[in-house]
């Protein structure tokens, strides 16, 4: 089985959180990246993973095939919350 893992720059925060790291981080921010790189994953990979943020899960899984699989990964704490 080919399997593929993708964790690129989520939706709409490329620019702001990769902008200086990487010249192309921008290109992110337009859904159709995200698309182009989701319709590669399913062409080339049996199996694949995708990572996102929970505000832009509506938009990517629009694009994902119909069969597509949802998994959360949730962290239960957060340093900057008391308690």
């Amino acid at each position: 089985m080919k399997a593929a893992y993708a964790d690129p720059p989520y939706l709409g925060l490329a620019k702001e959180f990769y902008g200086d790291l990487h010249p192309n981080a921008a290109e992110y921010d337009d859904p159709m990246t995200h698309k182009r790189l989701i319709e590669r994953l399913s062409d080339e990979y049996e199996a694949w993973a995708l990572s996102t943020h929970v505000k832009a899960l509506r938009a990517i899984l629009n694009m994902c095939p119909e069969d597509v699989r949802v998994m959360a990964w949730v962290k239960g704490f957060a340093s900057f919350k008391p308690g």
